[in-house]
């Protein structure tokens, strides 16, 4: 891109198009990362509830034993 061909009104104006541009990514971005938070902390709600129930059957068989 050769800037010096351009006036200042026209380098204002595509400047204004990139920071417009690079807020919708950021907004984007952000938006995405919120999404796989909420996504990782399923996952992870998840395998802790598997995690608990398989632990809580070996609980309950040891105390069947003992009684």
């Amino acid at each position: 891109m050769e800037i010096f061909n351009y006036t200042d009104d026209e380098l204002t104006e595509l400047m204004n198009k990139y920071k417009e541009k690079d807020q919708r990514y950021k907004l984007l971005f952000n938006e995405a990362t919120e999404r796989n938070e909420k996504i990782i902390l399923h996952i992870h709600k998840e395998m802790v509830r598997r995690f608990v129930n398989k632990n809580l059957d070996k609980v309950i068989d040891k105390m069947d034993l003992n009684e």
